[in-house]
């Protein structure tokens, strides 16, 4: 459960804290671009400036997310929201493939760390009222 929620002068969400912050409930810091778009959400701890879970984002010409890289384990610069360390490589890298109506009609986890492959790919599909349905 969230606690408390912290918004930079523009307006964005940069921290979510719940009722506890230890081992497995991390503290939600989230990154802004110049363009106001998420560009990272890491779960953090408090005393050094480690992680347990972060993503980071990259956006096409449109403004949509292409891909999300997920890394685990490792340390980042609070003042900056860089991930320093435990970061060479992003365990998992989903990228997202876009219809004509900026709609997700496919995604593609693929795991790219040094384990054994694992790739897993989703299609979504849209009834006329828009909506996402299930297959």
């Amino acid at each position: 459960m969230v606690r408390e929620i912290t918004y930079n002068a523009k307006g964005n969400p940069v921290s979510l804290i719940g009722s506890m912050v230890s081992t497995g409930y991390p503290k939600f810091l989230l990154g802004h671009d110049s363009k106001n778009r998420l560009r990272v959400n890491i779960g953090a701890y408090e005393r050094i400036p480690t992680y347990e879970l972060a993503h980071q984002y990259v956006y096409d010409q449109q403004n949509r997310i292409i891909a999300d890289s997920i890394f685990y384990f490792g340390q980042y610069d609070p003042a900056s929201l860089t991930l320093i360390s435990g970061t060479s490589h992003a365990t998992f890298v989903v990228n997202f493939t876009y219809d004509n109506q900026h709609r997700i009609t496919k995604s593609v986890n693929n795991r790219v760390d040094n384990m054994p492959y694992h790739y897993l790919t989703s299609s979504y599909f849209y009834n006329a009222a828009a909506m996402r349905i299930k297959l």
